[in-house]
């Protein structure tokens, strides 16, 4: 079985950076980008299981990311990640039938379970 590929999303570099290590010690393949356009033309060149982005970001916040994203690649899974824990949120994320959606800070844990079921 091959690893899955594994696209994080998030303009804060110290979580892009930390997700990134995490998750290729479980062994997956994965890349990173600092914003959603740059996520968009690697999607537009590459193939990834799985798509995990920040929420709040400049430019294109996580949700018109992943609207974007399933016209590009309508098989991927897709989780969201926000540091605002409101009703709102995630009430928009459920609309989006996302595979995930966490709370930062993130539970290791949690993420790599979710990975799991993916």
């Amino acid at each position: 079985m091959k690893n899955k590929r594994i696209l994080i999303v998030d303009d804060n570099v110290f979580i892009r950076g930390v997700m990134q290590n995490i998750l290729q010690s479980c062994n997956y393949e994965v890349y990173s980008c600092d914003r959603g356009k740059h996520a968009l033309d690697k999607l537009r060149q590459e193939f990834f299981d799985i798509l995990i982005t920040d929420l709040h970001m400049p430019e294109m916040d996580g949700l018109e990311l992943i609207r974007r994203v399933k016209i590009i690649s309508p098989e991927i899974k897709a989780i969201l990640v926000t540091g605002f824990p409101i009703a709102e949120s995630r009430r928009k994320a459920n609309e989006e039938k996302l595979s995930g959606f966490l709370l930062k800070p993130i539970n290791w844990n949690e993420l790599k379970a979710l990975l799991a079921t993916l």
